[in-house]
């Protein structure tokens, strides 16, 4: 038995080498080395996945309760696909390779897995369709079957890729064990937008969205809708062009049960670039609406691009992306710290647009980071919006993280922050006492700025001092946790920025 696997096996290696070395000429070489390295790590990672579910299986870790023959078919069907994806990384142009990785896809679409195997199994069928795709597309082929989950979002962790228009129109929360984007108390149109999602090699795409309508019945109607749009960029969603879908799985908007739609066919947008849009429009009598999850499955590929950073306000004269590489290299930071500590520094997070710093456990520490000068000579209104996020502080702590700002250029290092004044914000902080991470969006007024040409923004931290070391230990070491998401500077007339 195991003779005869063995054998045939190497039978399907030896054929199938072959036939690679036949089928390929001079330009087809050519065109694999170009392709390799598109292609190079959807295949290793599909490869990485078959070689450690077959080493899982070997050590007991997977398909413990299968029936001892279809755990051979499994594993069979693994060492089928290794030498299937094998000779496709040596030559993605072998359409006997690729025939035989489906068969071996179709083969683990069949098996009836236990919900501790399910995940696992899964997981290798969506690398083994995207592998599928690609290399079909490469070969000029076209095979069924191969849509896949490619855009999944539950909001788990806040809005996600998701953006709100208005900001904080839409938040994100969670209740027991289900988290859900949900429209806050609005008195005007407000949208949950999706990032941009390029189908210019996407197949079969259709969206799925599982939510909640409850409070007024039927009277939901026409207050709530679900829009895509392939113009939208940025900016104002009310001032693009929408079309509504239609939905037919939907709430009664009775309940808070969850009701999750019907596969909804997105071929018609396939070529283009769209954004998904959930428009709330209030009246007297609001529903209460939640997204609890989105999904899109497609064959081929679904790129995904950000919105946020296309989204503008109205007047935006100026926005500083603290993620943002080139605008990070602007920023000048300082330091004051007692001298048997490391200087504390602002990180940059380019994955997560943001910079961030905490002095847990850093000692007596100041840091402060200055923003390049702006001139507003040239500015007739101008008002500032700072989105930022805070965690692990209280009312004394609030004095510790501050937005400051100088207008004397000669004012340099420590004069800078002795001279420097505070923004007067509206709220800087959602609350005054949290242990959890809390993210606002505040406003400031800048008409005392207009005229000046050297206006500078300053965000200072410091750790903590001995005075609260003296009243509890842990003062010691706790600090507020500082996430800086965006400055904008909003106004008429025209607003010159230069780095320090």
């Amino acid at each position: 038995m195991k003779f005869t696997k063995v054998f045939s096996i190497f039978c399907i290696f030896t054929s199938l080498s072959a036939c690679s070395v036949l089928n390929v000429n001079q330009n087809d070489k050519q065109q694999v080395t170009g392709s390799n390295v598109e292609l190079a790590i959807p295949i290793s990672e599909a490869l990485e996945n078959t070689l450690l579910i077959s080493s899982d299986i070997s050590e007991g870790f997977l398909l413990r309760s299968f029936p001892d023959f279809n755990k051979t078919q499994v594993i069979e069907t693994l060492y089928q696909s290794e030498l299937a994806l094998r000779l496709i990384q040596k030559n993605p142009l072998d359409e006997m390779a690729l025939d035989l990785l489906n068969t071996s896809l179709k083969s683990f679409e069949s098996f009836n897995y236990l919900n501790n195997d399910k995940y696992r199994f899964d997981q290798l069928i969506e690398k083994y369709k995207l592998t599928i795709s690609l290399i079909a597309d490469l070969q000029g082929r076209k095979f069924e079957g191969l849509e896949w989950n490619q855009f999944n979002v539950s909001f788990g962790s806040g809005l996600e890729v998701f953006s709100s228009w208005p900001e904080q129109a839409w938040v994100a929360d969670s209740f027991k064990d289900k988290s859900y984007a949900y429209i806050k108390g609005t008195d005007q149109s407000a949208w949950l937008l999706s990032p941009i999602l390029d189908l210019s090699k996407a197949e079969n795409t259709s969206l799925q969205i599982a939510q909640v309508i409850n409070n007024f019945g039927s009277e939901w109607q026409g207050m709530i809708s679900v829009k895509i749009s392939d113009n939208f960029l940025g900016g104002d969603p009310d001032l693009a062009q929408w079309e509504e879908i239609d939905i037919e799985n939907l709430p009664l908007g009775n309940s808070y049960s969850e009701v999750t739609s019907e596969p909804i066919d997105l071929s018609r947008y396939e070529g283009s670039k769209i954004v998904i849009g959930f428009h709330y429009q209030t009246r007297s009598k609001s529903p209460i609406w939640q997204i609890n999850q989105v999904r899109i499955s497609s064959a081929g590929i679904l790129n995904i691009s950000s919105l946020e950073a296309n989204i503008i306000d109205k007047n935006e004269l100026f926005k500083l992306n603290f993620g943002n590489q080139i605008e990070w290299s602007n920023l000048t930071q300082k330091h004051r710290f007692d001298h048997t500590e490391l200087p504390l520094k602002f990180g940059y997070h380019p994955q997560y647009k943001t910079a961030s710093i905490s002095g847990f456990n850093k000692g007596s520490q100041e840091t402060w980071m200055i923003s390049p000068k702006m001139d507003f000579s040239q500015v007739e209104e101008a008002s500032v919006k700072l989105k930022h996020s805070l965690k692990f502080h209280d009312l004394d702590e609030l004095t510790r993280v501050s937005v400051l700002y100088d207008v004397d250029e000669n004012n340099i290092d420590l004069d800078i922050l002795a001279k420097a004044k505070p923004l007067k914000f509206v709220k800087f902080s959602k609350e005054a006492k949290s242990s959890k991470l809390s993210t606002s969006i505040t406003n400031a007024d800048l008409s005392e700025f207009i005229g000046y040409k050297d206006v500078r923004f300053i965000f200072y931290y410091r750790s903590y001092d001995e005075k609260d070391a003296a009243k509890s230990p842990t003062k010691k070491r706790a600090a507020s946790f500082w996430i800086l998401h965006y400055l904008k500077i909003i106004g008429k007339g025209n607003l010159s920025v230069e780095a320090i």
